[in-house]
């Protein structure tokens, strides 16, 4: 993938004092590619996907991480080992729905070719300033940190019924192979993990793992009868041909199918606020709450999020 020399108003790339969406951050989401890509990697699916074998492991280059920001349990939750134990979560106890945040790996900086996509503990704190909004009107709130998709699965299954709906902040997006200048593949994917590995990322050749959670909770759906998702990522609800099934689809729109229950996402980039309805003065993002994540475009006139329905077709405008 190679910059445009001239702003792309379509780009997610970020600029010298915001990217060309008029979202005025230089530290908007750049790309919101996989965290990490294997060459080598078969789309097909070996070992055991709820023991985690069959992917190889990949570091994040022993990065030197800034200091945990106050007041956020979130950010000190461990990314889970080994996949669906579920030893990674945290509580806000109430009285009232039960929602679970799911929040996914920062991603990795890879020093071979200059690109960087860890966005540090932003993800953490965006979810920390949800779960805290959802406590504060009496919710029961449960916080998992989820590095596969058996992680998901894990938190959506070991956690009860999820009566008010589900959260997720981490990277998503299209992942798109060029030759030439040429794209040659293309896929929908949700990257929740930094790691090598074909469980790693949800995609169209394994979201039916996430199939079962309407008949696991003693034959119904773990997410209540009016529940939702909401993915706070980059472009999960844009519609793409898959070239790994043939396809026209979003992610989103096949998790919504194969949990039974309606998901929200957007078709554009998204990126890192200090107000929830953007903030313009802000170039530099401190670690600090609260932390929003909100859609690209201009102030002021910002998307809607897209709804993705189980009965199938594409998602579409709520407004």
């Amino acid at each position: 993938m190679q910059l445009p020399f001239g702003p792309d108003t379509a780009g997610v790339w970020p600029t010298v004092g915001g990217n060309p969406s008029n979202s005025a951050y230089a530290t908007a989401l750049c790309g919101c590619l996989v965290q990490s890509t294997d060459p080598t990697q078969s789309s097909s699916r070996t070992g055991n996907p709820w023991t985690g074998s069959g992917s190889s492991a990949l570091s994040d280059e022993g990065e030197a991480q800034p200091a945990t920001p106050a007041n956020c349990p979130i950010c000190i939750l461990p990314a889970p080992n080994p996949p669906n134990t579920l030893t990674s979560c945290a509580a806000l106890s109430g009285t009232q729905s039960t929602w679970v945040i799911l929040v996914g790996d920062p991603g990795i900086s890879n020093t071979s070719n200059g690109t960087n996509h860890n966005v540090g503990d932003l993800f953490n704190l965006a979810a920390q300033t949800q779960a805290n909004s959802l406590q504060a009107q009496g919710n029961n709130v449960v916080s998992c940190r989820v590095s596969t998709i058996q992680d998901v699965y894990a938190a959506l299954t070991l956690n009860g019924t999820i009566t008010g709906g589900v959260y997720y902040f981490g990277h998503s997006g299209l992942r798109q192979l060029t030759q030439a200048g040429i794209i040659t593949a293309q896929t929908s994917e949700i990257f929740v993990g930094q790691l090598r590995g074909i469980y790693t990322n949800i995609t169209a050749s394994n979201v039916d793992l996430l199939q079962s959670i309407q008949t696991q909770n003693n034959g119904g759906n773990f997410l209540g009868t009016n529940a939702a998702v909401w993915i706070n990522g980059c472009q999960a609800g844009e519609t793409v041909w898959d070239t790994s099934v043939s396809l026209y689809l979003s992610i989103a729109q096949l998790i919504s199918v194969n949990l039974g229950r309606g998901v929200y996402a957007y078709d554009v980039p998204m990126h890192f606020s200090t107000a929830a309805t953007d903030n313009p003065n802000n170039t530099n993002l401190q670690d600090t709450l609260p932390m929003y994540m909100v859609p690209d475009g201009v102030i002021g006139q910002k998307p809607a999020p897209l709804a993705c329905t189980p009965s199938g077709g594409y998602c579409t405008k709520t407004n």
